[in-house]
């Protein structure tokens, strides 16, 4: 056996998960990675207090909006808010 693999009396083993934290940890582009898919997720279980517009409501804005404070992704075709459909949809 490796001497490298051997644990002395008091040391225990590290759980694959910690040692996978710890890893991840380390990484500021992998944190950042996980941060915002935290957020995708917590924006798409809260939809109903998030979104600020019904996704299926047509005439909320014209047609084609570009974006600005209203309608922050702008609108579609029917008028409907393009950042609503986008909590909505993830």
């Amino acid at each position: 056996m490796s001497s490298d693999i051997l644990l002395k009396p008091t040391q225990r083993a590290e759980s694959p998960t910690r040692l996978a934290l710890r890893r991840l940890a380390r990484k500021k582009a992998a944190m950042l990675g996980l941060i915002a898919l935290v957020l995708i997720v917590s924006a798409s279980i809260f939809a109903n207090q998030v979104a600020p517009y019904d996704p299926l409501e047509m005439g909320t804005g014209t047609s084609f909006a570009p974006p600005d404070l209203q309608h922050l992704f702008g609108t579609d075709l029917f008028g409907r808010d393009i950042f609503s459909r986008t909590i909505y949809g993830s």
